[in-house]
């Protein structure tokens, strides 16, 4: 398996409630969990910063679907790269 992380950041098109980033972050917990993804996804006045790390595949797709996602704008790909171990295990 080739590691990998991602780190991305984008801009939110409508201000996010904290209902809003909790069910975020629960479709994605669920959903990256099944995909063996970890990382780390912050949000703050409008913009969303993540880091996604594991197999370099699945971290691929979840980024096309992220791209696909409404409710950001203005997608960017910081940088992506090859790890030999997780900065977010859990």
């Amino acid at each position: 398996m080739k590691l990998c992380h991602l780190i991305y950041v984008s801009k939110s098109v409508l201000p996010m409630s904290k209902e809003d980033l909790k069910e975020i972050l629960r479709v994605a917990c669920r959903n990256n969990a099944a995909q063996n993804i970890t990382g780390v996804l912050v949000y703050d006045r409008g913009h969303f910063f993540q880091v996604l790390e594991g197999d370099y595949n699945s971290v691929e797709a979840v980024f096309s679907r992220i791209q696909k996602d409404k409710r950001h704008c203005r997608i960017n790909r910081i940088i992506s790269f090859t790890v030999q171990e997780r900065l977010f295990p859990t």
